[in-house]
């Protein structure tokens, strides 16, 4: 039986990037078939767009994903926009996963209160996730 590719859109802020990026190295790891779907930081809609236009781009990208990932940590500027990421997975139908931090303490309280499935920084646990939760994805038809 062939896998279809999972389509993550894996939430970040690029000031804080490199979680994003470490996520993409444990799948990598592990061989999963993804797509990772996200905004390019050369987008122009970082530099010039608007609020509204930056929305529209992450709602187009969690239309075509199978879930929205979250790194569930505190981060003041970037949970303005996983509040929009949330409500967006939300009215679409996605299922929503959340990284939790290594330290407890730090996690978001929306984000909990939002999650299909809360997991810890541990690659195994991040794959179960994405591959149970897909099961219960209905795929966007453009």
């Amino acid at each position: 039986m062939i896998e279809k590719a999972h389509r993550l859109f894996i939430s970040h802020s690029w000031t804080y990037n490199n979680a994003k990026d470490t996520i993409v190295r444990f799948l990598d790891k592990v061989g999963l078939d993804y797509q990772s779907l996200y905004i390019p930081k050369k987008d122009p809609v970082h530099e010039t767009g608007t609020d509204q236009q930056l929305l529209f781009a992450i709602t187009e990208k969690i239309k075509r994903s199978s879930c929205l990932i979250i790194l569930a940590g505190v981060f003041p500027y970037y949970d303005r926009w996983i509040e929009k990421e949330i409500e967006v997975a939300k009215e679409l139908g996605k299922p929503i996963i959340a990284i939790q931090p290594w330290s407890n303490d730090k996690t978001s309280e929306l984000v909990k209160r939002n999650a299909n499935r809360i997991v810890k920084w541990q690659v195994n646990q991040i794959v179960e996730a994405i591959k149970d939760i897909d099961k219960y994805t209905i795929p966007y038809t453009a």
